[in-house]
């Protein structure tokens, strides 16, 4: 319960509208993976038509008609099939620019059958809490639509599986087609946060996205090196960056960019068969080598926010990142 006064109406507004949207991601990332799954985390997103956003939902069938090979294989394990989530506010007059908001949402993650160790796999529910930030950015907005720069369209996008092992599971050296037509093989199914994202990229910026943020709670080795406070930032654009790093500093949320090395995109290359692997099984460089993986998806200024540890802190939910992609999108 929030209770804002001594506030003039614009900050007041303001507060309770970011409020609103941390709280609805806290209530998605808390919830056990027995009662969201992307079934279900659909469901919730479809709670924000009735604040007049649209809402739109693709199943599997769908999935596979758009050429989405590899979120489909990520949850071809699972039961629950997958979903592909679109929440978007128009713009105020015509559209000049289309901001997506790209969100991982693994509803639970068992590794697949490069299976996690029991510690590592307890509270892999939580492995969806890019998509609940940027679900809880868009709940914020609704409230703040009016401060949305003219012109600008805000789109979430939201790559919703579960990752287990079954009948269908994929299989380290399965090789799947991305959206983009690029074939990459699957060297680790626990790489698979990057799959799901490297199709939702594509997707949009197809449908014309004209700058994108992802956020993911992506590779473990980012806590590693930035620990549970600071999320890696990733950026092909310096004026993304400069003005994502405003945000956050607004937002009171930390990030530190960490750089795009080239080089490193070798590990991941392959000479026959696919154009790209997954994974290379070696931990050194991690974050980077996995956003350089996603970079071989966008076509539009880009930046990746490697949220792992961020999400939940001691068993508790932080909505954290809704914040800082709420302060992007006014641009204050």
């Amino acid at each position: 319960t929030l209770a804002a006064d001594g506030l003039d109406s614009a900050d007041a507004e303001r507060v309770t509208g970011l409020h609103a949207g941390v709280t609805f991601a806290r209530r998605l990332t808390s919830a056990p993976a027995n009662v969201l799954n992307p079934a279900t985390l659909a469901r919730e997103a479809r709670r924000l038509e009735a604040l007049g956003l649209d809402v739109d939902i693709w199943d599997g069938p769908d999935i596979t008609a758009r050429g989405m090979g590899l979120l489909a294989a990520v949850a071809a394990g699972s039961t629950h099939g997958p979903r592909l989530i679109r929440v978007t506010i128009p713009a105020r007059g015509e559209a000049t620019r289309v901001l997506a908001l790209v969100g991982k949402g693994i509803t639970f993650d068992t590794g697949g059958y490069s299976m996690k160790p029991p510690a590592g796999m307890y509270g892999m529910k939580n492995d969806m809490g890019g998509a609940a930030a940027v679900l809880g950015a868009m709940r914020a907005l609704a409230d703040l639509r009016a401060h949305i720069p003219e012109g600008t369209e805000v789109r979430a996008y939201v790559a919703a599986a579960e990752n287990m092992v079954g009948p269908d599971a994929m299989r380290p050296g399965d090789i799947y087609r991305a959206a983009n037509g690029l074939q990459v093989e699957v060297t680790n199914t626990d790489a698979e946060g990057r799959l799901v994202l490297a199709d939702t990229l594509t997707v949009a910026c197809q449908e014309g996205a004209t700058e994108l943020v992802d956020l993911a709670t992506l590779t473990g080795v980012k806590i590693s090196a930035l620990g549970n406070d600071i999320a890696a930032l990733f950026s092909s654009d310096p004026a993304l960056t400069d003005r994502l790093k405003t945000a956050a500093l607004a937002a009171g949320e930390l990030v530190w960019e960490l750089p795009l090395h080239q080089p490193y995109l070798k590990a991941f290359q392959k000479g026959t068969l696919a154009d790209l692997k997954n994974s290379d099984m070696a931990p050194a460089g991690g974050s980077i080598k996995a956003a350089l993986f996603l970079q071989q998806f966008v076509t539009r200024p880009w930046a990746h926010l490697d949220i792992a540890g961020n999400a939940a802190r001691d068993e508790n939910a932080t909505g954290w990142g809704v914040g800082t992609l709420v302060e992007y999108v006014l641009g204050r």
